[in-house]
């Protein structure tokens, strides 16, 4: 039993080792990772906001000179919206106050705008 989202994964990876019946790594990850969700909600033919996967600053910085500011900045594997936050424009962000610094492979994309 996974009491946090966060060890959904563990427990697919355990369940897979021992053969126990139940969702596997791989029928999880969908579910998990950021970016492999919307890549598959995109080619499924909903409307999701543009994104990429990046792996440094600099291809944040790219990404939204390409897509606009501001664009979000999300972990692929975090949960409770850990270390996601709005990039309003190079260094700054809005939401948990915390200049999101890229350390690992994380997913941005582009804000929803609401009229």
């Amino acid at each position: 039993m996974a009491l946090k989202e966060d060890d959904l994964l563990v427990g697919a990876a355990l369940r897979q080792k021992w053969e126990v019946p139940g969702p596997w790594t791989d029928q999880l990850l969908p579910f998990r990772d950021k970016y492999l969700m919307a890549t598959l909600m995109s080619k499924a033919g909903v409307a999701v906001p543009e994104f990429a996967m990046v792996h440094d600053e600099p291809a944040v910085l790219a990404f939204a000179d390409r897509v606009g500011w501001p664009v979000i900045v999300k972990p692929t594997l975090a949960s409770s919206s850990a270390g996601v936050a709005r990039r309003r424009v190079a260094g700054r962000t809005r939401g948990n106050g915390r200049r999101s610094v890229v350390e690992d492979d994380v997913q941005v994309s582009g804000a929803v705008r609401l009229r």
